[in-house]
């Protein structure tokens, strides 16, 4: 009850602070600048996977420019692909703690005076809808969203603000979801194949290279929820059965926050397997279009993977199973269960969708992989 109270009283706040920006910063009468602001307040995946439609609108919307709104996580990679103009980028973690630097993050926002603004995620949050809000545009479209990540009286709120809300089911796949809004604005086609380099970075043989003893096999195993991840040793006994034969080279990468699982599942072996802790996204980026196969879950490395052209096996459970085919060329290794798209609101003893997918059908789904390159 306490946790249900505490939450509706940080809305309330949240919600209180936006208004008193907003009757403090009026939008202006004439806007003095041609330009659409793409704002994508959620994961980095999501972003790599959208990639494609920011470059097509950015090719339709033309002369005006593109500005995309992202995470600071994610900044550095969406700037190295040149799929937009010009990358605002904001630190999430601090944006939720820190109301004066919301405030900040507005005013920058609303002193852009954009023609356009453009909330890009399905499952919509408060941050995405602030943020398309605060660029003070006389025009903002959304996808009709669900109540996922924000309550349904704040979308609905949000919902009555925005001159249009492009309605598309829950449960289908997400490229259909814009390829609808892409249709709807004249867009399209996109092109879902499009693959990108980073600075000018392309991938190299799929085999050999310094210090390399056989096909590097990068496991990614981390993600920003964890009720999506394969249980950990598991890895580290993929990772085994993988350096047991010549042909490969496991390697446990990830970004800061994966660190220490990424160690605990290297102590879990039975040899050395390498780990790569990358500093920040573009980096890590850069280390998956060097290696040669990627095994990874629903979280941002398997749609790097997918965006710079890796063969890749994607450990998928059900929670919003059909939300990113095809994962480019990918593999995917699944267990069915009657619950599948329940948007991860499991209410089981375990993850079955998860914990029913063995060790020996992602090592079966990586040989093939490899065998198919």
């Amino acid at each position: 009850m306490m946790d249900a109270r505490l939450r509706a009283l940080k809305r309330s706040a949240g919600r209180a602070w936006f208004d008193l920006f907003e009757r403090l910063h009026p939008r202006a009468a004439v806007r003095a600048r041609s330009e659409v602001v793409l704002v994508r307040g959620d994961g980095v995946g999501d972003l790599l996977f959208s990639l494609p439609l920011l470059e097509s609108i950015r090719m339709r919307v033309a002369p005006a420019r593109t500005l995309l709104v992202c995470s600071e996580a994610a900044r550095p990679l969406a700037e190295a692909t040149g799929a937009v103009d010009e990358v605002f980028g904001y630190d999430a973690v601090r944006y939720r703690l820190d109301p004066v630097y919301r405030w900040k993050i507005w005013t920058s926002l609303r002193a852009r005076s954009p023609e356009r603004a453009l909330s890009l995620g399905f499952h919509r949050s408060p941050t995405s809808e602030e943020l398309t809000f605060a660029t003070g545009a006389p025009r903002t479209a959304c996808l009709s969203g669900n109540d996922e990540m924000i309550h349904g009286a704040e979308l609905r709120r949000f919902d009555v603000r925005h001159t249009n809300v492009v309605e598309v089911p829950d449960h289908i796949p997400e490229r259909s979801k814009y390829d609808r809004w892409a249709s709807l604005e004249g867009w399209g086609p996109v092109d879902w194949n499009k693959r990108y380099a980073l600075d000018g970075f392309v991938r190299g043989p799929a085999t050999g290279g310094p210090g390399r003893k056989g096909r590097a096999v990068l496991l990614a195993p981390g993600g920003s929820a964890s009720i999506r991840q394969w249980p950990a040793e598991r890895w580290a006994d993929l990772a085994d059965r993988l350096a047991s034969d010549a042909v490969f080279e496991p390697r446990l990468v990830g970004g800061p926050f994966e660190a220490g699982l990424l160690r605990w599942i290297s102590t879990r072996t039975r040899g050395s397997v390498a780990v790569h802790v990358a500093s920040n996204t573009l980096e890590l980026a850069r280390w998956i279009a060097a290696g040669d196969i990627l095994v990874g879950i629903d979280s941002a490395p398997s749609h790097m993977a997918a965006r710079l052209g890796v063969p890749a096996v994607v450990v998928l459970g059900g929670g919003h199973f059909s939300r990113y085919f095809p994962y480019g060329s990918a593999v995917v290794c699944h267990a069915q269960q009657d619950c599948y798209e329940c948007n991860w609101r499991c209410h089981r003893d375990r993850v079955y969708c998860l914990t029913e997918i063995t060790v020996e059908q992602v090592d079966r789904a990586v040989r093939g992989r490899a065998s198919y390159e």
